[in-house]
């Protein structure tokens, strides 16, 4: 009787050896990693007017946060000739000087929009005129004044220049 026992305990412990090896193969389970992806993206604005020399003319550069996230932005003016800076003065609202609400110069040579940019807000204009001094060279009237905008993202960041310098990998 033994011998015919042993050959159904064999194939018992093989169908329940089987079934909880499929089980264990084929066993899954899912999990839903929901997330949005952040759009950083801006749009630079600007009334101008061409300048005359000797005269304070209309330039207001600003930038328009047109993304879906919260962000921080720096300027940088980029002459087409560098030896005119000297004969350019900036206005902001009829006062000598880069003096744009919210902007700070910073050593890197950019000047920093300190407050956060939310989707759909604008900066305040960098400055609002500039003025060709009557010095200027005949060679060098015929420039163009840029103003270069970045932004960074805001969450995660202190501040303007941590924003930046994360994007620069200077600071972890």
């Amino acid at each position: 009787m033994r011998k015919t026992i042993l050959p159904y305990i064999s194939i018992a412990a093989a169908a329940v050896l089987m079934a909880s090896l499929s089980a264990y193969l084929t066993d899954s389970d899912t999990a839903a990693n929901n997330f949005r992806i952040g759009t950083n993206t801006i749009e630079a604005k600007e009334e101008f007017t061409t300048p005359a020399i000797g005269e304070i003319t209309a330039k207001t550069p600003r930038v328009e946060n047109t993304g879906k996230v919260n962000c921080y932005v720096r300027a940088f003016i980029f002459l087409s000739d560098h030896r005119v800076a000297e004969y350019i003065d900036y206005y902001t609202n009829g006062l000598k000087g880069i003096r744009g609400t919210g902007w700070a110069e910073w050593e890197d040579g950019y000047y920093y929009y300190t407050p956060v940019l939310a989707p759909g807000e604008e900066t305040t204009p960098l400055f609002t005129g500039i003025q060709l001094l009557e010095e200027l060279p005949e060679e060098l009237t015929d420039v163009s004044i840029d103003v270069y905008f970045e932004s960074a993202q805001a969450e995660g960041a202190r501040d303007t220049w941590e924003a930046f310098e994360q994007i620069a990998g200077q600071e972890g």
